[in-house]
Order: structure tokens, then sequence, then C-alpha cells
């Protein structure tokens, strides 16, 4: 091969390569076509001229030029409020939708068990015997329910409930490497201690300080647990059921998808410690917590609905290897 002539002839490409992979920052939409088209010649003028000659010189700038120009392609990426704002808007949203009816699924089994087992509680004296003695339980109806919202520092105990709660979620989630197996019982474990301890209340005639005090933050919170336990359980599924799909890339997908819902109810659970630690507690009239927390549910189950349909509707599934290809831009 003529080296002489074959850099006189793909000169131009090269130097315009370069001022492009300099200039990545600022490009127009052409501009970012033009490079990625650019980036793909030079790949290929570099495996000819490794082919057909021996000029370490030249190999060692086109390679240079290649690495910078793939840098360019692969590793720019939209500024990250856009990214953040795409996760809020589609990721997310689109992930808790697709597994609706497995939220569905959890949330009714959870109540149906949380309110027989409460009421098998609150009318039968043997079974509140066999859970406490008459005075614990006087102690935990008359006083500790209450003040365990109270005894702490508002913000250290928002802290807390966050952390816990976001655990409990991250287990959900990570049950599903069993097939999601343990989820029911974790579930029915959650809906023992509600059921419990609301029956325990009722059995004294104070249902009422209870749904006052558990509703304000427990609609936001136990929606979050019930989304986690529904990722977990359908991404097991997909084990035994991948669709028309291999398994293992029905896997990697549903895996991907449902890492999002964890970061996700990162910040739905710490907007739930938030009301359990300032809104639960609080003076307002019981009417008033529990509307905020009615609210804060409506707000959450409506945005999900919105945005996740209309994601849908764009066949987008929240996998982050599905996410639309992005380009070098400010």
């Amino acid at each position: 091969m003529d080296i002489d002539a074959f850099v006189a002839a793909h000169r131009p490409v090269w130097d315009r390569l370069d001022y492009l992979v300099q200039n990545r920052s600022s490009l127009t939409g052409a501009e970012v076509d033009e490079l990625v088209d650019l980036y793909q010649r030079v790949s290929t003028h570099l495996s000819i001229m490794r082919s057909s000659s021996n000029d370490p010189v030249l190999a060692g700038r086109l390679s240079a030029l290649v690495a910078r120009a793939r840098s360019a392609v692969t590793g720019a990426h939209t500024p990250a409020w856009r990214e953040l704002v795409r996760f809020f808007t589609v990721t997310f949203p689109v992930v808790a939708y697709r597994a609706r009816w497995w939220w569905l699924a959890s949330s009714a089994a959870f109540l149906v068990v949380a309110f027989v087992m409460g009421a098998w509680v609150a009318n039968n004296p043997g079974v509140q015997a066999a859970i406490a003695s008459p005075e614990e339980i006087t102690q935990l109806v008359e006083e500790d329910f209450a003040d365990y919202y109270s005894e702490n520092p508002a913000a250290s105990f928002a802290s807390r409930v966050w952390l816990n709660n976001a655990y409990v979620s991250a287990l959900m989630i990570a049950y599903s490497v069993l097939l999601g197996l343990p989820i029911p019982y974790a579930l029915y474990a959650n809906a023992e201690n509600v059921a419990v301890s609301g029956g325990l209340m009722a059995s004294r005639d104070k249902l009422d300080i209870f749904f006052g005090l558990i509703m304000p933050h427990g609609l936001l919170e136990l929606t979050a647990v019930f989304l986690a336990a529904a990722v977990g359980m359908r991404l097991g599924w997909t084990v035994v059921d991948p669709g028309p799909r291999k398994r293992v890339e029905a896997l990697a997908e549903q895996g991907r998808a449902v890492m999002s819902v964890a970061l996700g109810l990162v910040v739905v659970l710490f907007a739930s410690g938030l009301i359990e630690a300032f809104v639960t507690p609080s003076g307002l009239p019981t009417w008033a917590r529990v509307g905020i927390g009615v609210l804060a549910e409506v707000v959450f189950l409506t945005y999900v609905i919105v945005f996740g349909r209309r994601a849908l509707a764009q066949n987008e599934t929240g996998d982050l290897e599905r996410a639309p290809d992005v380009a070098p831009s400010a």
C-alpha cells in the first residue's frame, strides 16, 4: 500500500474527526451524527493500515484519534439533570406500572391477612393473653404505641425510619434471587405485626388512635413495600416463565429494571419517613394528619399511573440497556 497516497486521500477525514472530538461539547445534532460516522470510517482506516503497513507513527496517530473518538461517542452522555428527569418520568414509573398486577395482588393479600388476623386478635381474649399480659397490653395501648412516634427527635427518627424501610424494601427485591419465594412470607410477617398491634388497640376501643397514627405515613410506606415485593416476585417468576425471550436475556432485562425501582423507592420512603417523623406525632387534628397521608398516596399512585402508562405506550420497559442512544452535549 502506498502510505503517502493513503494519507493524502484520508487526511481531511482525520482532521475533521479530530476537530469534532475537540469540540464535542458544542456540537449540533448533525455534527454529532457526523462524528459517529467519521469514527466508524477512521476505525476502518486504522484496520486497513495495520494489515497493510508497518508505519508505527501513523498507526499511533490513528489509534489515538480512534480512542479519543470512541470516548466521545460512547463515554459522552446527556446532562445529569436530563438523565435524572428521565429516570423519574420514564424508568421508575414504567417499571412500577408494568408490575401493577403483582403490586395489586400483594397489596390485597396483605390487607386481607391483616384485617382478618386483626379481627381475630381483637375478639379473642385467649389470643390476647397468649400475646401479652393484661398489664403489658394496657401499657402498649395507653402509652407505648403513641410514644413510639414522639420519643425521639424528629430528624433522627426520620433517618432511622427511612433506613429501616429502605432495608425492608431492598430485602424484598433481593429475595428475587430465590425465585421470590420468601417474599410472601415476609409480607405475611409484616401483616401479622400490623394485625397484632391493631387487634390489641381495637380490643381496648383505641382503633381510632391506631388508624390516626398509622395512616399518615403507613399508606405511602406500605405501598412502597408492596411495590418492592411485586417487582421482586415478578423477577422471580421470570425464571419460571421468561416468555418468548431467552431466559438469560429476560432475567437481565427484568433485573436491570428492578434495580431502578430500588433506587426510586429510596425517594418514596424518604418522603414516608418525613411524614412519620414530622406529621404523625404532630399536634395537627387527626383528620389533617390522615389527609396528608392520603394526599401523598394519591399523588404517588397518580404519578405512577400517568407517567407509567405513557412510557409503556412508547414501548419503554425501564431497562437501562434500552435507554435512548445519547450523544455528546453541553
